[in-house]
């Protein structure tokens, strides 16, 4: 896992007041223990406006998250998730697939 992923997983939770900064750092080791040996990808709402947005398209933040929803509810494992795979569901979502 990226650092500045696990570092924005526990920005969030003191921001919501489940952690204080006191156990900042014992959280963000705990983190960084749990994804040692562990893969994982993360797609953001970010990057699905940031795509849109360099193929010419406007999308609302609603939509983004739909795209992600859609992408996460309906992900094969052995395909993955790719750039092509963000580009197919926000057609589907913008109904550019019909």
């Amino acid at each position: 896992m990226y650092d500045h992923k696990i570092k924005g997983m526990v920005e969030a939770l003191v921001a919501d007041g489940v952690i204080d900064e006191e156990v900042r750092q014992s959280a963000t080791e705990s983190i960084e223990k749990y994804w040692e040996n562990t893969v994982g990808l993360i797609w953001t709402v970010d990057d699905v406006m940031s795509f849109a947005e360099d193929k010419g398209i406007k999308i609302t933040k609603e939509q983004a998250i739909e795209v992600i929803e859609s992408v996460g509810n309906n992900e094969d494992a052995s395909e993955g998730i790719s750039w092509d795979t963000i580009e197919w569901h926000l057609d589907d979502v913008l109904d550019l697939n019909k």
